[in-house]
């Protein structure tokens, strides 16, 4: 089962459980799962963070937990986590952060 756990400033509840409804159905589609196989989980952020000596916005970082499931399905996925994370926080792809940790 793959476990998506997101780090990322709070969104509006609702927005995020449906960004969250989304992110666990584009994995699932591309791991070919079904919805209920994935899990996600937001972990929200103060606004403060630092990059090096410098304040800066917080990024949003996606690790996605799991067993090795194929090169291209697990790039499709982390890619699939991204679009999804993107248009929920408004940002540039470059600004997301996503990894897979094999457990």
């Amino acid at each position: 089962m793959p476990v998506n756990v997101i780090t990322a400033p709070q969104v509006a509840d609702r927005v995020t459980a449906l960004s969250l409804c989304a992110m666990n159905h584009t994995v699932a589609q591309e791991l070919t799962l079904k919805d209920g196989d994935v899990y996600s989980t937001l972990r929200p952020v103060e606004q403060i963070a630092v990059l090096g000596h410098d304040e800066t916005q917080p990024w949003v970082i996606a690790t996605i937990h799991g067993r090795r499931r194929g090169s291209t399905a697990m790039s499709n996925a982390a890619a699939a986590v991204r679009d999804v994370l993107t248009s929920t926080w408004h940002l540039d792809p470059n600004e997301i952060w996503v990894q897979w940790v094999l457990t």
